[in-house]
């Protein structure tokens, strides 16, 4: 249920939002978040491209999964990828953390590519 606000929001706020650097998506807690969120989203393309007979290629997760399984090879292989990303990102000065989610924005890119083409999609 919504409850209509009782006072109206503060002179320039809107302005305020809307003027927000795109910096602030790449420092403070959003990256971590959007790490967070590609994190699930890999792991859900990943279940769904076994489904479809697809195969893991990483080399990281590979033996993972060849040593305990599909779901918990795959599970444990993403809990020590954030291990070793959290300790990055910890003691780091400067972490990058863009770039790391550059790389996993391609990953599920990549993907979404071989189940559209396994479904006979657009590629």
């Amino acid at each position: 249920m919504f409850h209509q606000l009782s006072e109206a929001p503060a002179e320039g706020a809107r302005e305020r939002v809307a003027a927000m650097p795109i910096q602030s998506l790449l420092t403070g807690s959003a990256p971590i978040a959007i790490f967070i969120a590609l994190q699930m989203l890999d792991v859900a393309t990943t279940l769904f491209g076994f489904r479809l007979g697809l195969g893991e290629g990483s080399p990281v997760l590979g033996p993972f999964i060849r040593a305990l399984g599909p779901v918990p090879g795959l599970l444990a292989g993403k809990i020590a990828t954030c291990f070793v990303l959290g300790a990055y990102f910890y003691f780091r000065t400067n972490p990058k953390y863009w770039f790391v989610n550059f790389l996993f924005v391609l990953v599920v890119g990549w993907n979404l590519a071989l189940i559209a083409s396994r479904l006979g999609g657009f590629i």
